[in-house]
């Protein structure tokens, strides 16, 4: 821990920089702004802001508000914002874009729509799934839908808003609830994290040393050429994708595995090469060993497709297991973290309730207290929420203890890794209860039910719970009480749920989500086309070879844990099979992977630590600049309203 949060938590006043009012109020204010920038570029263009953290599009409005108050502080010092505002800018913004993604609040309107908006006599959804779900938990009137999916309609009418109303504010609260859980786990945890395990975090480098008002960041020349050149970079290439005649540079993703056309080699599928500035930057904070297991195992991957092509194997439906391997190596991860954890939780539940010496301090004990009540209060909540819907008691606690455990496993990655891709498809209690139980006991009504809680736990690439792991790291390094960031997330989370259904209702009744302006408009196809026909189909019996392999990998990844605890530089980790053997993101990116990585090596073998922290600004630089100009270019196109130059994906 640094002197200022040693002090702080100590109760020295005298660096406390007190509650960061103006901030919140900053982050509130722009809080609508943020919504309707996510709302225009994930359904609207498909460009995938919250595929990688930071989120770019935080980032940016981090970059102008740090720009404002350079000039403030110049002009009125005494009304400039301080580090601690900034940090809850960020955080009130990357929380609820995180809410606002395509793979959380949008998804899920998605599935409490689309299914009586499609429903027909040929399809026979009605009797299927529509009559298993609740009227208050889903949307039903025919003239609501109408103007929802067709667009030119407003949202805003008493008709409209008499048929979304229950529904929303239903899983408003059922948010709230989920929310809180997540919200006492982070700080349950966060000590144990950020101060005995001493995880690197390095994910928030870069907005701690925008923040920073003593780092000294932004004049830095490194940082500015860094700046400079990927920003650069992405200007050439969006003025490129406006006038072809100028020259592009090769950074976005080339698929190499078109040229690969004879088996077995043809099995390798999509294998990317690209020079994402953003990731090379990330990727040098990256520790070496856990940035070789990301393209290691990425390897290993390729090379199980391969072999699976010349045996055979590929006849195997599922083959080969990916979301399996992930599954288990995210557990094993956590299982391990969780037991080197137990003396902290043991710790926390004496100070909490007040027992022996451990119960010195009255403001750890009654953060802790209000924790474990948080957290009791919220899994209560969210297990009767969806018990009240028709789910059985126990797999409601499941639904929502892994997906908690899904923000631990992805919160790790985050904080130990850095990695800021971490698409873990599947990784939920939903999917994890149909491989076990099979669609055909688990009953219609049961998958009809899950796969409402499916919509919001498939994918974890937007997870809050990593961004409150990194607030609280921010929060300790700037010496802002635990205490006052958690009012601030509270009050953001409060503020970002109905802000965020109410504006993407407004936007889509304007658009319409089956019309050609919304690419990704009629995101409930997927629980009605895809996930439910398959667990009825291809999952009706179970998976017994789906979790034989999940329990394979677990097995492997507490052996590697182990080999690592047993070998000194051991270089494989189990977070590299957690990651890289997504199918989607960890492809598109993992040949910058390999060049930082390389990079990192040969900076600290020939020029030692000291040449490797003289890099570093360079590297945030080039995080920055390739944020920075390519939000530029999709504000470009909200603004112009036409179709822009897209610099990720």
């Amino acid at each position: 821990m640094s002197r200022i949060g040693n002090d702080v938590e100590r109760g020295d006043p005298s660096l406390d920089p007190g509650f960061p009012l103006r901030g919140l109020l900053v982050g509130l204010a722009l809080l609508p702004l943020n919504v309707y920038f996510v709302f225009n570029a994930e359904p609207m263009r498909m460009m995938w802001l919250t595929n990688a953290s930071p989120f770019a599009n935080v980032i940016f409005f981090l970059f102008l508000v740090t720009a404002a108050n350079a000039v403030v502080r110049r002009v009125a010092p005494r009304h400039a914002l301080r580090s601690a505002d900034l940090i809850a800018v960020y955080v009130t913004l990357s929380l609820q874009t995180g809410l606002g993604s395509m793979n959380f609040i949008h998804w899920l309107m998605g599935s409490i729509s689309y299914g009586h908006w499609a429903a027909t006599p040929g399809n026979d959804w009605a009797d299927k799934y529509l009559r298993h779900l609740p009227d208050w938990l889903v949307v039903s009137d025919a003239e609501a839908l109408r103007g929802y999916y067709l667009g030119r309609s407003n949202f805003f009418t008493p008709g409209h808003i008499h048929a979304w109303l229950a529904p929303i504010v239903c899983w408003t609260l059922f948010f709230y609830a989920l929310a809180a859980t997540l919200t006492a786990v982070a700080i349950l945890f966060s000590r144990q994290w950020i101060h005995r395990e001493r995880l690197t975090f390095p994910v928030v480098e870069l907005p701690l040393a925008m923040v920073s008002q003593t780092s000294g960041f932004w004049r830095q020349r490194r940082m500015w050429l860094g700046f400079a050149l990927a920003a650069g970079a992405e200007l050439i290439n969006g003025l490129n994708f406006l006038y072809p005649s100028i020259p592009q540079l090769p950074l976005k993703r080339v698929n190499i595995g078109l040229w690969f056309t004879s088996p077995p080699w043809n099995a390798l599928g999509e294998t990317n090469i690209s020079f994402y500035p953003f990731v090379l930057g990330l990727t040098f904070l990256i520790p070496l060993d856990l940035s070789f297991s990301l393209w290691f195992f990425y390897l290993l991957h390729k090379a199980q497709l391969v072999i699976g092509a010349t045996q055979g194997w590929t006849a195997i439906p599922n083959y080969p297991f990916t979301y399996n391997q992930q599954f288990g190596a995210g557990l094993a991860i956590i299982t391990i973290a969780l037991w080197s954890s137990r003396a902290h939780l043991a710790r926390a539940w004496r100070v909490a309730w007040g027992n022996g010496a451990d119960a010195a301090d009255p403001a750890e004990r009654r953060e802790y207290r209000r924790a474990f009540i948080t957290l009791g209060v919220g899994t209560g909540g969210v297990t009767g929420f969806l018990w009240a819907a028709g789910l059985p008691p126990w797999m409601a606690f499941v639904v929502c203890a892994l997906y908690v455990v899904a923000g631990l496993i992805a919160a790790r990655i985050r904080c130990e890794l850095g990695f800021s891709l971490h698409q873990m498809p599947r990784m939920n209690g939903p999917h994890l209860l149909v491989m076990a139980d099979g669609g055909t006991d688990l009953g219609m009504k049961n998958l009809t039910l899950l796969g409402l809680c499916n919509s919001f736990t498939v994918n974890n690439q937007s997870h809050i719970l990593p961004h409150q792991f990194e607030s609280f790291k921010m929060a300790d390094r700037e010496g802002i009480r635990s205490s006052a960031l958690t009012t601030v997330m509270a009050v953001a989370i409060a503020v970002a749920i109905p802000a965020t259904f109410l504006i993407y209702l407004a936007a889509t009744y304007h658009f319409g989500a089956a019309s050609a302006s919304m690419q990704y408009g009629r995101s409930g196809r997927f629980m009605y086309e895809q996930f439910l026909p398959m667990w009825t189909g291809l999952y009706a019996y179970g998976d017994a070879r789906g979790l034989g392999v999940l329990c394979g990998s677990f097995a492997f990844s507490c052996f590697l844990m182990f080999l690592r605890a047993r070998i000194l530089g051991f270089p494989l980790h189990p977070i590299g099979l957690a990651v890289a053997n997504s199918n989607h993101d960890i492809t598109d990116v993992v040949f910058p992977v390999f060049v930082a990585s390389l990079l990192k090596g040969l900076f600290l073998h020939y020029g030692g630590l000291r040449a490797y922290a003289q890099a570093v600004p360079f590297f945030l630089g080039l995080i920055l600049g390739d944020l920075v100009m390519g939000m530029v270019w999709i504000a470009g196109g909200f603004l112009l309203e036409t179709t822009t130059y897209q610099f990720f994906l």
